[in-house]
């Protein structure tokens, strides 16, 4: 019984301009970015929303499925959408990378949640983590993103929700 190990092979592959129309990629199973270049690999929750090129066309948007995504010191996301289909992103593009998490009580007991959203000048790219991986692809992501090679990526944070409760107490102390 012999164990198959994935090869080390360089490909050339062209980066995604839109994300509705995916490229051969080699098998995810016999092909793998190399080790010292991976910052994240995992299987995400996730969708694509391409954006139109005429405005009055409405954008494509992708199934929400798990999806085997790989997140490179180089400044790529390697996105397969099935086993031998998907895409090349250059995350240094991203304009803004935002990031909302909560808490949730589900059935099974409480978890964090969280939405990575990718802005890319064609189109945003949505992740769903939870719990320990959440810390990890952020990090991933933003560092990926804002290499040095890469011009500056905006990161702005998330604006707190009002709170509509009479009771609310202000986060910051009033001045007197």
């Amino acid at each position: 019984m012999s164990v198959h190990q994935p090869l080390e092979r360089h490909e050339a592959l062209q980066l995604a301009k839109g994300f509705n129309k995916f490229i051969p990629l080699p098998h995810v199973r016999r092909w793998k970015v190399h080790q010292t270049d991976v910052l994240h690999r995992g299987t995400v929750l996730s969708f694509l929303r391409t954006k139109s090129s005429f405005f009055l066309l409405p954008d494509d948007i992708s199934s929400l499925k798990s999806r085997q995504i790989t997140v490179t010191s180089h400044g790529y996301m390697v996105v397969y959408e099935d086993e031998d289909r998907g895409l090349i992103v250059n995350l240094r593009a991203a304009s803004h990378v935002f990031c909302t998490a909560d808490k949730y009580k589900g059935f099974k007991g409480p978890y964090t949640r969280c939405h990575i959203k990718i802005r890319l000048p064609r189109g945003n790219i949505h992740l769903f983590v939870r719990d320990a991986e959440i810390h990890k692809w952020t990090c991933a992501i933003m560092k990926a993103s804002s290499s040095a090679s890469s011009p500056a990526t905006k990161i702005e944070p998330i604006p707190p929700i009002p709170s509509t409760s009479h009771h609310a107490t202000p986060c910051c102390p009033t001045q007197r």
